[in-house]
């Protein structure tokens, strides 16, 4: 801004007799006339018409004008400098409100709380500044300059009623105790929230505190869940972001409520959406690109989700490798059933030569290796009691190794019913006695197989699952120890014969020899060896033809 031009009473008097001339000359005698404390106010009247904005605002507030300094004029004053381009310097501002009044009006909406919190301690400040600067810091977002408005026994009352419904316990509080609060508007706001957070409110009177003024009272009425659909979509549009989060949670907030919420912006709200049990199909794919790693942790997820999660997760190794995926997969019960028949995919030659591979470069105990398939392919018991399994991948299932897997099989509903009893008798014979302990705990088992648990376990059965450990298990080459001579006889026969061969022991079809009633009363008799040796010759020529079944690959002189 330019200086005003220097004007003195000389230079007033050409223009005492035909004021209106002034309106003629430049703007710059126009405004330092107006600015003049000397001026007339027959002159004042005619500068308040200038067609220049600075002249008739500077004419209109002069004392000769106004007459006497009154509370209505610093009002009008003020409305003046809140209506004018200031061009603020804030951090001038601030200094100048340590030591001296300063207009609020000189402040801008960047000014931080606290500076302002310093200026109502300021001694110089005038009560009306005071007054505009405590009006402003209730409108603050943080809860300490609010707080110091509700402690302030200057606060005016209507700010105190804005406040005594505000969303924060200790403001509240300090209305409550603040000595200029009228004890009623303190009852009144606590009946209303005691109304707004009962469960048997009426959805009309519920309808009329979600319009409330106070946050408090609105808040309590979208965490309410007998506020209607209607209620709560308005609320889901409040300015009050504590609010909008609250319908997100309400229990019985509806979809189409759930679907506007799904568009906010903040993710906090989107997160609480994604995991709402109203939210619908639709909304869950809206929500995907944002909460997929939350929407994996719902459940009872629809199969259009479940097919976009595999599609992210899938990889090329075969998907009963990806753990990630079979873990997610497996707990929900949608999984089609077309995932399922994959993971019974497994190639078991491959996984035991692999696992065989680990126990060779590990140096472990030798025979371990199969274990390590065993807790390898564990997982099918899931498969095995997943609700949308089939009746084909039962039976496929059946053939795995995996004593877990085959109870499960067997305690499907859906299991064949010759296929159940023939996996439970298997199990009675050759199970470890834990799984002996879950057959007799179900309640399906048939009663002539309880009975079989219930004997003592007999030396032909204990031979029977020797021999079919023996039959199961993988030996290093030239290994140094065994769990007894018939292992040293098999790893012996399996690396020298079959093995060369590309002959792989099917256990189960080798049991079917020795379970054999004949076979079996041979072994088991107390025998001497040469007497033993001609009996299972007869035995074996009855069994030639399966036996060059099996080995078919081997010579007459090998077989």
């Amino acid at each position: 801004m330019q200086p005003l031009q220097p004007v003195s009473g000389s230079d007033l008097q050409r223009f005492l007799s035909a004021p209106e001339e002034l309106l003629q000359q430049s703007v710059a005698l126009q405004l330092a006339v107006a600015s003049f404390h000397q001026t007339p106010r027959s002159i004042l009247e005619i500068l308040v018409n200038s067609p220049d904005e600075q002249v008739a605002e500077a004419a209109n507030l002069h004392v000769n004008l106004a007459g006497e300094i009154t509370d209505g004029w610093q009002q009008a004053v003020d409305e003046i400098l809140q209506q004018r381009q200031l061009g603020q310097n804030d951090r001038l501002a601030v200094e100048l409100l340590k030591i001296g009044p300063v207009p609020p009006c000189f402040l801008s909406e960047w000014v931080p709380a606290e500076r302002l919190i310093q200026g109502l301690r300021n001694p110089q400040m005038p009560l009306r500044y005071r007054l505009q600067l405590l009006e402003r810091l209730a409108q603050e977002p943080t809860l300490e300059p609010r707080l110091q408005v509700a402690e302030s026994p200057e606060t005016p009352s209507a700010v105190l009623e804005q406040l005594a419904g505000d969303l924060e316990l200790p403001v509240r509080l300090a209305v409550k105790f603040n000595p200029s609060c009228p004890p009623p508007l303190i009852e009144l706001v606590e009946g209303q929230y005691a109304v707004a957070s009962d469960w048997n409110t009426d959805s009309e009177q519920l309808a009329m505190l979600g319009q409330s003024r106070w946050p408090w009272i609105r808040l309590a009425v979208a965490q309410n869940p007998s506020a209607t659909a209607e209620t709560l979509m308005q609320l889901a549009g409040d300015a009050v972001y504590k609010i909008q989060l609250a319908v997100a949670k309400n229990p019985e907030t509806p979809a189409d409520v759930l679907a506007v919420l799904a568009e906010h912006q903040d993710k906090a709200i989107q997160a609480v959406v994604a995991e709402h049990r109203n939210a619908t199909e639709e909304i869950l794919h809206q929500l995907f690109p944002t909460q997929q790693q939350l929407l994996k942790r719902r459940e009872n997820l629809p199969t259009s989700i479940l097919e976009r999660v595999f599609n992210e997760l899938v990889t090329n190794q075969p998907i009963w490798k990806n753990k990630e995926l079979r873990y997610f997969l497996l707990k929900q019960p949608n999984t089609p059933t077309k995932f399922l028949a994959e993971f019974v995919n497994i190639d078991l030659e491959a996984l035991r030569a692999e696992k065989l591979e680990q126990e060779r470069k590990a140096g472990s105990t030798p025979g371990i290796s199969e274990k390590w398939v065993q807790d390898e392919i564990r997982f099918l018991t899931d498969v095995a009691e997943h609700p949308q399994v089939s009746v084909k991948i039962l039976e496929q299932l059946a053939q795995c190794p995996n004593p877990h897997v085959k109870l499960a099989v067997a305690q499907n509903c859906q299991t064949l019913e010759q296929l159940k009893l023939r996996i439970l008798s298997e199990l009675i014979l050759y199970a470890e006695d834990n799984i002996k302990v879950e057959i007799a705990k179900n309640p399906e088992t048939p009663v002539y197989v309880l009975e079989a648990i219930g004997q003592n376990e007999s030396y032909r059965t204990k031979l029977l699952r020797e021999i079919r450990r023996v039959l199961a298990s993988e030996y290093a080459v030239n290994a140094n120890s065994f769990n007894s001579t018939a292992d040293k006889f098999m790893s012996d026969f399996k690396h020298q014969t079959l093995y060369p061969n590309n002959i792989v022991v099917n256990v189960d079809q080798w049991m079917i020899f020795f379970e054999s009633p004949d076979f079996l009363e041979v072994m088991t008799r107390t025998l001497s060896y040469e007497d033993t040796k001609n009996e299972l010759s007869i035995l074996m020529n009855r069994f030639l033809s399966e036996w060059t079944e099996i080995l078919s690959r081997l010579s007459n002189k090998l077989q």
